[in-house]
């Protein structure tokens, strides 16, 4: 600490933290430009997909209320999909009990097995959530295309 305030009193310390300061607040300028051309770039990317997304999707409501058939099929993909989910998520219960089993009556196993076994549930639960998302996107299509229309 002694050696610090030694330091402040030295007049090239605070003639170096003025040119640092300097050189950051240039920097910043420099930067602040960049930065907001590449922030309103992605602002009007993604203005527009969400308009495409939100075209695409009721293009899709219009032709499943168009088509009986096609809302039957959607059931059925939310009904595999939602199956798939709960699977995989009885599959990850399975591989953690098998590490907590591992884990506790083979202490000295390699650490690979343990490795391994994790990796397969965060793996399996992964794509339990992309199945039931894959599940709710077609229910609420469902939904929304069985709505009376006003």
């Amino acid at each position: 600490m002694a050696e610090f305030l030694n330091s402040i009193k030295n007049p090239y310390w605070w003639i170096t933290v003025v040119i640092v300061g300097i050189a950051i607040n240039l920097f910043s300028a420099y930067l602040k430009q960049k930065l907001d051309t590449r922030v309103s770039s992605l602002s009007i990317w993604w203005r527009d997909r969400s308009e495409k997304l939100k075209t695409e999707e009721a293009n899709h409501i219009k032709s499943l209320r168009a088509d009986k058939h096609e809302q039957v099929m959607l059931a059925f993909q939310n009904l595999r999909d939602c199956t798939r989910a709960i699977l995989f998520l009885i599959t990850t219960l399975t591989y953690v009990t098998f590490y907590l089993i591992v884990r506790l009556t083979i202490p000295e196993a390699p650490k690979y097995i343990y490795v391994l076994l994790l990796a397969i549930a965060a793996t399996s639960i992964f794509l339990s959530f992309l199945f039931y998302r894959s599940s709710m996107k077609a229910d609420v299509l469902i939904y929304k295309a069985s709505e009376k229309i006003e």
